[in-house]
């Protein structure tokens, strides 16, 4: 329905931001919206300044950023710099080939029997829509203030596990609706441990993560509420629209 590709899903998604969570340059995940500043860890441009207004429109185009860029990195040419392997395999044609015929299905053969205008401004809306509730869950799972604290009290390391933990969002963990809601992504924590684990088990494995963590001192960020999480990520945003001494 979206006309994505397993293969390309399993590049960016598993081999890249499960493996490198919030890394700016092996992160595809952390590009998800380039002229937003996700902390003072991130390039500076004077737009900056301005992203508590803009932000709003830009998250609502994600799904369009989505569907343009995807192109591009399949044929190398920008967006999402994806590894020599996968421009070594046949899949790569493959994604191509499904994106093509996803484009025609949705796009061009309705406009070949219907108002070409009235349908592209229906896809249009629908894509703006589905954007912007899309995108308002995947940046709280890695961009609050509370995050970034987290991760500057862990400090550098190479635990795989410590880093997943730190640079991912709780929210409402007690509420069956989010987690229907979310497909189990307000357990971003255990959602990046266990990845194959079905979404049905991280209420369960939660507690037990929490506790293992707390043992360890690794910082555990959970939010009651997913308009706790919202609003702590645009604290950040707004954090963000300066460069602090800090991190000069």
């Amino acid at each position: 329905m979206l006309g994505g590709s397993v293969w390309r899903w399993g590049v960016t998604h598993v081999s890249m931001h499960h493996v490198h969570t919030n890394d700016v340059e092996r992160d595809s995940d952390a590009s998800v919206a380039p002229v937003l500043r996700f902390g003072q860890n991130r390039e500076w441009v004077p737009a900056n300044r301005w992203q508590l207004f803009y932000g709003p429109i830009v998250m609502s185009l994600f799904s369009l950023q989505f569907h343009i860029t995807s192109y591009f990195s399949m044929l190398n040419t920008g967006g999402i710099k994806l590894p020599e392997l996968f421009f070594r395999s046949p899949h790569r044609w493959i994604s191509l080939g499904i994106r093509a015929v996803w484009l025609y299905t949705f796009f061009i053969h309705p406009c070949m029997y219907y108002n070409w205008k009235i349908h592209l401004a229906s896809m249009l809306v629908k894509l703006l829509i589905s954007g912007a509730i899309l995108i308002s869950i995947f940046v709280i799972n890695h961009n609050t203030v509370r995050t970034r604290i987290a991760s500057e009290k862990m400090g550098p390391t190479k635990d795989w596990a410590a880093i997943q933990v730190v640079e991912s969002v709780n929210f409402s963990p007690n509420s069956e609706f989010w987690t229907w809601w979310s497909g189990g992504l307000n357990y971003q924590i255990e959602h990046h441990l266990f990845p194959t684990v079905s979404d049905r088990y991280y209420p369960m494995l939660a507690p037990m993560v929490k506790e293992e963590c707390a043992k360890r001192n690794i910082p555990y960020v959970c939010f009651d509420s997913f308009m706790g999480a919202y609003i702590d990520f645009w604290k950040l945003l707004a954090d963000a629209r300066e460069v602090t001494k800090k991190s000069q």
